[in-house]
């Protein structure tokens, strides 16, 4: 055997090798998903049982190496589960919001979602494998692709069931997803703290055009592009794992700097309210009655933000502020008349 050919064994074999690691390590990436401990809403609002869920970015860029603003495109998204039930919650920041009505939802800004319920990582999708989306502004139907076609299916409580909350002025949406009863999907006839599914989550932006495939494509572990028709391709590129756990040990974290650096004033008002912040992320922000009824709940997307409390009766009031970690800290308000 000649030179050239033991350095081009040498490199295909190194070649094959990495494949093997890489395949290794991705099928290993894996995340928590901690139960709800009481049924949820599916109504496209951040309740407080999502608080124990850490969002998880969508940032790899299959459309380009150069990275995208996040204020232009960008998504994170939650996994939760209650019973035999998977819940998913997207935040989507996108700059142009785009529906192409009477189009396909994948001529759209839309989300997919990917489900290996089995966790077998086949090279095609079979009976227990979905690849879901979800377009912004629809409520009544979703798509999903059975391995041939993509199919329509309506917005249902038995199956799978979606609502929005849209803000075309912050140019944000917000999706909750119910994955309702797995065993009738042919995933796991009950879902507990033995159970891995295997999944990913994609957001498409779409800025012009009518149809638009699309501009941008984030994954949140795809590197490929490919596994909209191969499973196997996310267990070679990154396959996300969701490992099922009851309940969250909770983690003593010092975040009385973080709830220091957020003002929120005046205490007394009867009409707004400011919050101004110094953090780069997008925190939420709820306000209870003393009776413990959310009253209020939306985003903070900038450093000075004004909410209208005027709604809002005359009384005492609590005002908490999240990031993606949980609770940053409350403060009192009083709304006058």
């Amino acid at each position: 055997m000649n030179t050239l050919h033991r350095l081009q064994r040498g490199i295909l074999l190194l070649g094959f090798l990495f494949l093997i690691l890489t395949a290794s390590r991705a099928q290993n990436f894996s995340v928590y998903s901690y139960a709800f401990s009481t049924e949820p809403k599916i109504d496209g609002y951040i309740d407080k049982g999502w608080d124990d869920n850490d969002f998880l970015q969508i940032s790899h860029n299959l459309t380009s190496e150069e990275p995208v603003a996040q204020e232009d495109f960008s998504g994170s998204f939650k996994i939760s589960w209650y019973g035999n039930d998977l819940y998913f919650l997207f935040m989507v920041t996108d700059d142009v919001l785009i529906r192409n009505e009477d189009q396909p939802i994948w001529l759209g800004d839309n989300i997919n979602l990917y489900l290996d319920l089995g966790n077998e990582k086949d090279i095609t999708y079979d009976n227990n494998d979905y690849l879901c989306h979800f377009k912004w502004g629809n409520s009544d139907y979703y798509e999903r692709y059975n391995g041939n076609d993509l199919v329509q299916i309506e917005n249902s409580e038995i199956a799978i069931e979606f609502a929005q909350n849209c803000d075309t002025v912050k140019h944000l949406f917000i999706m909750e997803i119910a994955i309702r009863n797995l065993a009738e999907l042919n995933g796991p006839a009950k879902l507990n703290e033995s159970t891995a599914i295997g999944m990913d989550a994609g957001i498409y932006d779409c800025d012009e055009g009518n149809p638009c495939f699309f501009t941008h494509h984030l994954s949140w572990v795809d590197t490929t592009g490919l596994a909209w028709s191969d499973p196997s391709k996310l267990g070679t590129a990154g396959f996300g794992t969701a490992m099922l756990k009851a309940a969250k040990t909770p983690d003593r974290v010092d975040t009385e700097g973080e709830i220091n650096a957020i003002m929120i004033f005046p205490t007394v008002t009867s009409q707004m309210l400011t919050i101004q912040t110094a953090s780069t992320e997008i925190l939420i922000i709820e306000i209870f009655d003393l009776i413990g009824t959310r009253v209020h709940s939306g985003l903070i997307t900038s450093d000075n933000s004004v909410i209208d409390v005027s709604m809002l009766g005359k009384g005492m009031y609590l005002v908490s502020v999240f990031n993606s970690k949980g609770l940053l800290g409350t403060r009192k308000i009083i709304i006058t008349e």
